[in-house]
């Protein structure tokens, strides 16, 4: 889930606080926007244009989670929230930001 997409729920949230007292919601990105770690990695190697090995591990580690996928109806019902934001623009403005702020970054790696 992208973070802007966060960000307009919570406006959506203040601009609305009695609506949502007292209740719980997941949130995330959904069927629509799910992407396996595949997907993901396939991604950042388009995006930055640097490439690893892929291989599958064929057994599950204890812990590892096959497919999660958010169910955010409920939060989407009641206010029309949908993420606009996909895996694509996710990761691209990811990258951007660590270019952009690269000499800061290098202090803590």
């Amino acid at each position: 889930l992208h973070v802007a997409d966060l960000l307009d729920l919570i406006d959506i949230q203040i601009a609305n606080l009695e609506q949502f007292k007292g209740q719980t919601f997941n949130v995330g990105g959904g069927q629509d926007f799910s992407l396996s770690l595949y997907e993901t990695t396939k991604l950042c190697q388009e995006i930055t244009g640097n490439s690893i090995m892929i291989e599958a591990i064929p057994e599950n580690r204890t812990g590892d989670m096959p497919i999660f996928i958010t169910d955010s109806r409920k939060i989407s019902s009641i206010t029309g929230w949908q993420p606009q934001r996909d895996g694509r623009k996710l990761i691209q403005d990811i990258f951007d930001w660590i270019n952009t702020h690269e000499k800061e970054l290098k202090s803590i790696f």
